[in-house]
């Protein structure tokens, strides 16, 4: 896990929310805590303590769920 700096995060790309990252993904919620809790995707916490998802690394494990090669 990696804590996130706030006006680091600003600078960069889009880093989504579980939600966000599971619209996007077409997947549930539960499914992106488990690819949280199984070390599958990438992801930081803000200093409130939410979760936020790196794009790169929920890019990388929908392929590899869907079955097409990664990055």
């Amino acid at each position: 896990m990696v804590t996130v700096d706030v006006a680091m995060a600003e600078r960069q790309p889009k880093l989504f929310s579980v939600k966000e990252a599971a619209a996007v993904a077409g997947v549930s919620p539960r499914t992106i805590w488990n690819w949280i809790s199984r070390g599958l995707v990438d992801y930081g916490r803000l200093p409130s303590g939410r979760v936020r998802i790196f794009p790169g690394s929920l890019l990388r494990v929908k392929r590899r769920e869907d079955g097409r090669p990664g990055n």
